[in-house]
């Protein structure tokens, strides 16, 4: 195997790893289980700890967003390799 199909090899490797990672992010319920805790002990925050928790939600959310771009614009751009 030449350099490039061992590079090539590993990138796939790459993106499975990063995929099964998405797809693992999707089915945790981490955000539905802070929500409860919000309810359910409604005196956990302070305004000053909520101004942080909504800076955080606001982050997350715009990073979240910023990866599906960022994995859009790569499948685009696969799309566009011809082959030699």
């Amino acid at each position: 195997m030449n350099k490039h199909e061992v590079e090539l090899n590993e990138l796939s490797k790459q993106l499975k790893n990063l995929n099964e990672i998405v797809l693992q992010l999707g089915k945790k319920k981490d955000v539905i289980d802070i929500i409860e805790m919000i309810k359910v002990k409604n005196g956990w925050t302070t305004l000053a700890e909520m101004d942080f928790m909504k800076a955080m939600v606001n982050s997350l959310t715009l990073q979240i967003k910023q990866v599906d771009q960022t994995i859009s614009q790569m499948k685009s751009a696969a799309f566009k390799v011809e082959i030699h």
